[in-house]
């Protein structure tokens, strides 16, 4: 498992070059990057009327 993790003036672009970089010395070829549809739910969530995953 990797775990990267940045703070300030940083976006998924500054993110996805050190990422290829990483590939490039690992020395893997064709990598694909696409997007994940994610679903968080939080309170918030449901203040808006989403379902939770939490025990009433």
């Amino acid at each position: 498992m990797l775990t990267i993790g940045l703070y300030g003036n940083t976006d998924f672009y500054y993110l996805k070059g050190i990422v290829e970089q990483l590939l490039v010395q690992m020395n893997i070829k064709n990598a694909d990057f696409s997007p994940e549809k994610i679903i968080l739910l939080s309170i918030l969530a449901d203040a808006q009327g989403y379902p939770s995953d939490r025990q009433q």
